[in-house]
């Protein structure tokens, strides 16, 4: 009978019988959510448009994990970051910027402003956020980045390292934050050796990334 699921036992494999033969069960793979024209409760699909899984819950399609893809709507992930030296005022917050970016494809999930210092997260859910930083030797005094959300501002800052460094300083901060979207984030840095200071480029010293994870 066309439909009729059976498990083999030699196997573990599920088989749905087509009308004609018996082929292995598999969950529905779309291009459209709309596909599913008679949803049911808890089920799952496959978008290949956006290269997501999605869980039926009550009236609502919710993605629940990336495949990873290399196109602006597969890609679920960014990755910036600055090959040119950024100065750094003395004792005073500053955005950094990161203008290159390092995958083939920009993201619909993140959207850099036109200064590449701030981006906006176009998915709600987990996200990991980390960036990095290093400063040119200097006197002695605090080198300090953070991640912020919206602004600079100490009350929305996400994460942040300090150090007291003379020398030459490698800075790195992570974190994981629930975002909605729409949410703005960015990073920034401190220094309070007595006079400007300069990045210094080493590799990809100088990076955010951004990646969601789950709802």
């Amino acid at each position: 009978m066309a439909g009729q699921l059976i498990r083999e036992s030699d196997t573990g494999n599920f088989l749905v019988h087509n009308g004609t033969a018996w082929q292995h069960a598999s969950i529905p793979v779309v291009t459209s959510t709309a596909q599913i024209l008679v949803p049911y409760e808890g089920q799952v699909i496959l978008n290949t448009t956006d290269q997501m899984l999605y869980r039926r819950a009550g009236t609502t399609w919710t993605a629940f994990a990336a495949l990873g893809g290399t196109t602006a709507p597969t890609s679920h992930e960014a990755y910036y970051y600055n090959g040119a030296v950024q100065s750094i005022p003395n004792v005073t917050d500053t955005q950094l910027t990161f203008p290159t970016n390092a995958y083939a494809s920009s993201s619909d999930d993140v959207t850099a402003n036109a200064s590449f210092n701030t981006f906006t997260v176009n998915r709600t859910g987990l996200w990991v956020i980390s960036a990095g930083v290093r400063i040119v030797a200097g006197t002695s005094g605090e080198r300090h980045l953070f991640l912020g959300l919206t602004n600079m501002l100490i009350a929305n800052r996400l994460a942040g390292q300090s150090v007291a460094s003379s020398i030459g300083t490698s800075l790195n901060v992570g974190t994981e934050a629930r975002l909605g979207s729409g949410s703005v984030v960015l990073a920034g840095v401190f220094q309070s050796s007595g006079l400007a200071r300069n990045t210094e480029i080493v590799g990809l010293s100088v990076h955010i990334s951004l990646a969601w994870i789950r709802p």
